[in-house]
């Protein structure tokens, strides 16, 4: 390998190097939050901080780091459905609005098992926190008297949506309301992405 090669494999290095360490920005990260609670509002929603929380089953509860925003969707006769803030608002797709939009088919589950959460997973997300323990988890917030604690998908793009609602939809079955054109992504033919 000669002197020049050597320098633009060096430089391309370097190159990776930064691009590793220098993330892209967002679009404007000042005002993503405020146009998504904004974009929330608008659809009919309520924006809920809530947070991650270990042993919600028992009487000493754990909170864990971080807090997250939620958009809280709620009908007096079909009940409540909950997505994330950032994934309601997402103008590209994301997991969690894809398994929304496209319904994949619920397979076989067996009794006595939370039928949600398997079905997170089966999709490849998950509602668990700290395996599957008695303990329980979730993301709390203390105020909220119809989902305080909410057992909610998080996919690996890190898009969340709330495990019994995408459930449910995939049943045919509305909680809240139907956010197929609440999602700031739209398409008449969203790709399919889970299995078969």
């Amino acid at each position: 390998m000669g002197k020049r090669s050597g320098r633009s494999m060096a430089l391309l290095a370097l190159t990776f190097s930064l691009f590793e360490i220098t993330p892209a920005p967002a679009a404007n990260p000042s005002k993503l939050p405020a146009q998504a609670r904004r974009y929330c509002r608008r659809q009919g929603g309520e924006v809920q901080t809530r947070v991650p929380t270990f042993g919600t089953n028992n009487p000493q509860q754990l909170p864990l780091n971080g807090t997250r925003q939620f958009c809280k969707f709620t009908s007096p006769t079909d009940g409540t459905h909950v997505v994330g803030l950032d994934t309601l608002a997402a103008r590209q797709p994301t997991l969690a609005t894809l398994a929304y939009l496209t319904r994949p088919q619920v397979e076989n589950i067996p009794p006595d098992v939370n039928p949600a959460s398997i079905y997170c997973s089966g999709l490849g997300g998950t509602d668990l926190f700290g395996g599957m323990n008695v303990a329980g988890g979730g993301w709390v917030e203390e105020h909220d008297k119809d989902v305080p604690v909410l057992e909610a998908c998080v996919f690996p793009d890190q898009s969340v949506i709330d495990s019994f609602g995408i459930f449910y939809h995939a049943k045919g079955i509305v909680r809240g309301v139907d956010l197929t054109s609440s999602f700031a992504y739209q398409s008449d033919n969203p790709p399919f992405v889970f299995g078969n």
